[in-house]
């Protein structure tokens, strides 16, 4: 019989290079999001562009170690994943859906020109851009008229409200007169 409590384990299927590599990989996203958050700020004059040395040892560090537990598809995959996530969010508006085309298009755009890369490449980010912002007015449009017609609606609901007030009432006088009769 032992002396102290029992000894927790937890109870997987999975082996212990499992466990290591999924570990390994979720240790790659946060790095890899801060990184990548803190350059996007960074190219539009905001951000911390003296935490950049500091976040790419931290990524470096995340991807060696990753490396060490799995295979380079798979670390580009998760980093390919946490990236996708600024831009992705199967819940969203519409307008959420356009706002994150023009956005795509403006991160293309900005890294065109950055590697100085042809008119193609800039190009396709500007139809981008103009595609989310067309996206966005008939987004917008939509919106306009769902509320154009639920206001009608609730104005046709409250002349009927209205006007059976309005017959209540004239029968009400009218009972009363009839009864002063």
């Amino acid at each position: 019989m032992s002396d102290g409590p029992p000894k927790l384990r937890l109870a997987t299927n999975k082996t212990e290079a499992e466990l290591a590599k999924e570990r390994a990989l979720g240790e790659l996203r946060w790095p890899t999001r801060e990184m990548a958050a803190n350059l996007f700020r960074v190219t539009r004059g905001a951000g911390g562009p003296h935490e950049l040395p500091r976040q790419i040892i931290d990524l470096s560090s995340a991807i060696l170690d990753a490396a060490k537990h799995s295979n380079a598809w798979d670390i580009w995959s998760v980093m390919e994943e946490v990236l996708g996530e600024a831009l992705t969010d199967p819940n969203q508006s519409d307008i959420e859906s356009s706002f994150h085309t023009i956005v795509r298009g403006s991160l293309q755009t900005a890294a065109s020109n950055l590697l100085k890369q042809n008119n193609a490449q800039e190009a396709a980010g500007t139809c981008e851009i103009l595609e989310g912002i067309d996206e966005r007015e008939r987004a917008a449009e939509r919106f306009r008229e769902e509320r154009r017609k639920e206001f009608a609606e609730e104005q046709a609901r409250i002349a009927v409200e209205r006007a059976a007030s309005r017959a209540e009432k004239r029968a009400a006088a009218k009972t009363a007169h009839d009864a002063k009769r």
